[in-house]
């Protein structure tokens, strides 16, 4: 009995420090995973600083430059400066929500900023916009720039086509529609464009991460508000937010 109990106590204490282990072996994963993910976001936030001196650049020779095939190229260079700015924002993005650091501050502001944001980003002119109705919204101007500036780049890269935009009032909140006019996704993928890392078929040859989407839906959420997506194939995609009213 006195040695079937030590036999007893032997294996309790073995079992004891094989646990111990296991958890040790855990938080050191957890460790290096949380490291590893704040190495990303150090390094996607000083990626872009030399990208904006690039841009910065650009913008300067195509000033001092009148030769047609020289600013053809300078722009070029400026474009690509423009996909690697969009690359890192998207990855320093998704490292933080993966962090829980990617925070919003919402203020009351008037709707008109909308129309502000839109014509920041509408870069090719490519959009048409309804009256923004007068109205207080409550949003975060900076992160809502970041998430119509995805929207509208998604749709010259994936569409290339007019771009509309449209306003109504919808329960407490002011949903802005932006609608394209590209070929449209079929109706069983539409849950898919906001999931991390999902690109369509028609993303085949396309620069991109398959962020964008996600990262505007993750700071809708975190804005008390929506992002959804509808389509019909041939029909176009149509991104609604639904943005608080104050």
């Amino acid at each position: 009995l006195i040695e079937q109990n030590h036999l007893f106590g032997s294996f309790a204490e073995s079992f004891d420090i094989m646990r111990e282990e296991l958890r040790a072996a855990r938080q050191r994963e957890e460790t290096l995973k949380a490291r590893e993910k704040e190495m990303i976001a150090a390094l996607s936030h000083d990626i872009k600083t030399p990208v904006t001196g690039i841009k910065l650049i650009c913008e300067l020779l195509c000033v001092r430059t009148e030769d047609a095939y020289l600013r053809g190229k300078i722009g070029s260079i400026s474009a690509k400066a423009e996909q690697i700015n969009l690359l890192a924002n998207d990855l320093l993005n998704t490292t933080l929500d993966t962090l829980g650091e990617l925070n919003v501050s919402c203020q009351d502001m008037p709707a008109g900023v909308l129309a502000e944001l839109i014509r920041e980003h509408d870069t090719r002119s490519l959009v048409t916009v309804d009256a923004v109705p007068e109205c207080l919204i409550c949003a975060d101007r900076n992160r809502l720039s970041q998430v119509i500036g995805n929207i509208i780049s998604n749709s010259y890269k994936y569409a290339d086509t007019p771009i509309t935009v449209r306003y109504a009032f919808s329960d407490g909140f002011l949903s802005v529609s932006i609608s394209d006019q590209g070929n449209g996704i079929p109706e069983e993928d539409l849950p898919k464009l906001t999931q991390k890392y999902y690109r369509g078929e028609n993303a085949d040859g396309k620069d991109g991460s398959g962020l964008g989407l996600y990262i505007s839906f993750v700071l809708m959420e975190k804005m008390n508000g929506a992002l959804c997506c509808s389509s019909g194939q041939g029909n176009g995609l149509t991104v609604t937010l639904l943005i608080p009213l104050s």
